[in-house]
């Protein structure tokens, strides 16, 4: 730039300049509004930043969150990791062989080890995965109805016929992220149980059934009590020919 564009650039400058001084000092207080100068420090104008993705959801009313909770966590639940791993890997149900449960103990006969612990994780990571989504969008209720939702749609998966499997490790995922302290006593007690009875299926059941009655003792909320209350009974049910058969007196030799 040369010499004589600075010189016209400041000569702009400083006459833009006394016009807003004169207009501050006089024709704003005649007129009776704001000076300019003051107006725009007064009233700066915030910058609107981009909404989030699915931030308009925490904005619904919490009916809409649950059902919505409930509907992601049954879903999620019907994903039955031991049907569909079957179907790739053998090309048959898994229903059709030994218990005819679609679970992670039936899939470990049928694939061995790593196929139990592959649906094991599986099965429990989706329990988490609806209680978290749910402790997300409607908080402690919320993580209680995603997390019942996904043992109901494991139990009871809608495309596979209301055929699934017992949902045992649906429920742990679930207690994993509702309440681990409760999880955790209900692993002393089946403990506790198995070295007295050496029933496994006996041990664990009695852990299960406990599960609420630890929960109270510990002073937790109804958002833990009810839904392992309601898991409990759903155990029950998936178990009812486990449970004679594990609390029948044993025959000698």
């Amino acid at each position: 730039m040369s010499r004589v564009q600075l010189i016209e650039e400041s000569l702009t400058r400083s006459v833009i300049g006394a016009f807003f001084d004169a207009y501050n000092t006089h024709g704003a207080a005649q007129d009776g509004h704001t000076p300019i100068v003051q107006r725009s420090i007064e009233a700066p104008v915030a910058p609107v930043a981009p909404r989030p993705l699915l931030s308009g959801v925490f904005d619904l009313p919490l009916p809409v969150r649950l059902t919505t909770v409930a509907v992601f966590g049954y879903a999620v639940g019907c994903l039955n990791a031991a049907y569909y791993i079957v179907r790739r890997r053998l090309g048959s149900d898994i229903r059709d062989h030994h218990s005819g449960n679609a679970g992670a103990t039936n899939a470990g006969r049928v694939m061995g080890r790593r196929g139990y612990l592959a649906v094991l994780v599986l099965d429990t990571g989706k329990g988490a995965a609806a209680a978290l989504v749910g402790l997300a969008l409607a908080g402690a209720t919320g993580a209680a109805v995603g997390g019942v939702a996904s043992v109901v749609g494991h139990v009871w998966p809608a495309q596979l016929g209301w055929r699934g499997g017992m949902g045992v490790a649906t429920m742990l995922g679930v207690m994993l992220l509702v309440d681990p302290l409760v999880l955790l006593a209900g692993i002393a007690i089946a403990s506790a149980c198995y070295g007295v009875t050496r029933r496994y299926m006996a041990s664990g059941l009695v852990a299960m059934a406990t599960a609420p009655f630890v929960g109270a003792l510990l002073g937790r909320p109804w958002t833990t009590i009810v839904p392992l209350t309601v898991m409990v009974a759903i155990m029950a049910f998936t178990h009812r020919g486990d449970m004679r058969e594990a609390f029948a007196p044993r025959t000698g030799a």
